[in-house]
């Protein structure tokens, strides 16, 4: 009978310490991710697919329309399955005979907040090669819409810069000199960066004008694209809470306890 009871004992400390395992938070890598999309006319990045919206867009002249292009919009938007805030953007001007002369805030869902590090919100001030926003509140699902000014390094150069051949070299064949976008994640366990060059994307209307010299005083014959690209990733699972790990060598006790008690009395 003693040595049942004993037996009793030690399976009920044994299903004890399987339940602190079994209690354990999962440890499950969480997925983090991203969008990005660019674009000369905000109404037109809200509604891609609004063919008449686009049109409408286009039918300027060309220097409104390069103006527009010296100043796109630009939205982050958190695409993450994860539990995880976007915390920081940075993100490089690419052809680095240009800078970025300005970045100002727009629109974004409620709860985030930006701030802008570099360069500034003035025109003709501060200037820089890399754009750098702090947000918090950036959840998943969230989004954050804003404007940036484009400059050349060389007073006597034209102020007209084009985005789409300076972030990127729009229908190149290399990205190797595009800027280059980082965004940090943070969860529980800490911080992830995604980094990436933008790619050259592609615009296939042949008459989409790059400078002030290439349509005249036409107009209605551009067009006007918005570019989206995306990245993702994995963010590591938090680590257990230490008393987590208490509980655990608790019960680990316990059967090392009821071990000793059977050798004792045997």
């Amino acid at each position: 009978m003693t040595k049942l009871v004993t037996r009793l004992r030690w399976s009920c400390a044994a299903l004890a310490a399987l339940s602190l395992f079994v209690a354990l938070p999962t440890a499950r890598a969480g997925t983090i991710a991203y969008s990005m999309t660019l674009c000369e006319d905000l109404g037109v990045m809200l509604q891609p697919n609004n063919q008449i919206l686009a049109q409408n867009a286009a039918m300027k002249s060309q220097h409104v329309l390069m103006v527009e292009r010296t100043n796109p919009y630009i939205e982050l938007r958190n695409t993450g399955t994860e539990n995880a805030q976007i915390t920081h953007l940075t993100m490089s001007i690419g052809d680095t005979s240009k800078n970025f002369d300005w970045a100002s805030f727009v629109q974004a869902s409620p709860g985030v907040t930006f701030t802008v590090q570099s360069p500034d919100a003035i025109a003709g001030s501060v200037k820089s090669d890399m754009i750098v926003i702090s947000f918090s509140g950036f959840d998943p699902g969230d989004f954050v819409r804003f404007r940036v000014g484009l400059s050349p390094d060389s007073a006597s150069a034209s102020s007209i810069v084009d985005y789409r051949n300076t972030l990127f070299q729009m229908n190149g064949s290399s990205s190797s000199n595009n800027s280059t976008v980082g965004v940090r994640f943070q969860n529980a366990s800490g911080d992830e960066i995604l980094s990436r060059q933008m790619p050259d994307f592609v615009n296939t209307n042949p008459f989409t004008s790059t400078n002030l010299n290439s349509l005249g005083t036409i107009c209605g014959m551009d067009s006007i694209v918005p570019f989206t690209f995306t990245d993702n990733g994995v963010i590591p699972p938090p680590i257990p809470e230490p008393s987590t790990f208490v509980l655990l060598g608790m019960g680990l006790v316990g059967l090392a306890a009821q071990r000793w008690r059977r050798r004792r009395a045997g």
